[in-house]
């Protein structure tokens, strides 16, 4: 066991005498093969980031501004409520109307489109490169929008899709809209109406760190796997063991709102957002080196829009 641990700090004490001799500085070897490898020559210029698989989302410039605190997308998914009224029902209420809402999508399948917003900002980078930590935003920002079913966050489903429905409707890849019984992570519930629409806001707890299909976020909203964001830094850095590292998504912010008509009891539109913190920090310690060179740290914030329902 010894002498493999000897081979092991022997090996990556190789690794970092070479980098040293080739550039005259330790950083992780970016991965040269495949479409997304770049030189070492693209790596410490502004075009690093645009390498990375494209992704529809909006990434920040190198900076040392001070970080933004104002949510961009903060209030738009709540209409004003100035012509509603509070409905009578508590949040066990509110939560068994909205499982029967997304319950009836699954179940009666209407065709729908599906808006994806997201905002990437606060990149930081500690004493790392703000292109590696921008890349690593753009792999959790990918990841993101695989959650969703599709590789692409905007889709329009049509009429009696069924499979469709399942795959790129919450819950997603479920026969149910919900899954959530035990409402100790709902924060708030309340139920409005005008008359005419019946609208729901439901805030959710903070968490820390939720994985999919595991615990009650998920069985709400759409947390992503921290285990295939360190597979996709591993496809970029040599990473002698991944599971020793710093992979941190806090969940903030989680909001839903969703409009039904009165009449029908069918639902109009549906948005879930969240504020994901990203908080990346692979500390290489060999022994004899050590680098915090791999950093990341930000914010993204999400909301999915489900809107333009075709009951018929």
């Amino acid at each position: 066991m010894r002498i493999k641990q000897l081979l092991s700090v022997l090996l990556a004490f190789a690794l970092l005498t070479a980098s040293f001799s080739a550039c005259g500085s330790w950083m992780p070897e970016e991965k040269t093969t495949g479409p997304e490898a770049v030189s070492e020559t693209e790596a410490e210029t502004e075009s690093d980031v645009s390498q990375a698989p494209p992704v529809e989302v909006t990434l920040p410039e190198p900076t040392t501004e001070e970080p933004t605190t104002k949510d961009p997308l903060a209030g738009t998914g709540v209409t004003e409520l100035d012509a509603f009224v509070p409905m009578p029902l508590n949040k066990e209420g509110v939560m068994e109307m909205y499982k029967s809402l997304l319950d009836d999508v699954k179940l009666r399948c209407p065709g729908f489109t599906r808006k994806q917003e997201m905002i990437t900002q606060d990149v930081t980078a500690g004493k790392g490169s703000i292109q590696l930590a921008n890349r690593i935003l753009q792999l959790v920002a990918t990841e993101i929008i695989k959650s969703a079913g599709d590789a692409d966050g905007n889709v329009t489903v049509k009429p009696h899709s069924d499979l469709e429905v399942r795959a790129k409707f919450p819950a997603y890849g479920e026969n149910e809209g919900c899954t959530l019984t035990n409402y100790n992570i709902v924060k708030t519930a309340a139920a409005y109406t005008d008359g005419k629409t019946q609208k729901l806001i439901i805030t959710l707890e903070d968490v820390k760190n939720a994985e999919p299909g595991k615990g009650d976020f998920s069985k709400i909203m759409t947390p992503i796997s921290r285990e295939n964001i360190a597979n996709g830094i591993a496809e970029y850095f040599v990473v002698l063991d991944k599971d020793s590292y710093k992979y941190d998504f806090n969940y903030t912010g989680n909001e839903i709102v969703c409009e039904a008509d009165a009449q029908t009891g069918r639902l109009l539109s549906l948005t879930q957002k969240s504020v994901v913190g990203v908080d990346v920090d692979l500390d290489m310690d060999l022994i004899l080196f050590k680098t915090n060179f791999i950093k990341a740290h930000g914010t993204i914030i999400n909301r999915w829009t489900f809107s333009d329902f075709v009951w018929d």
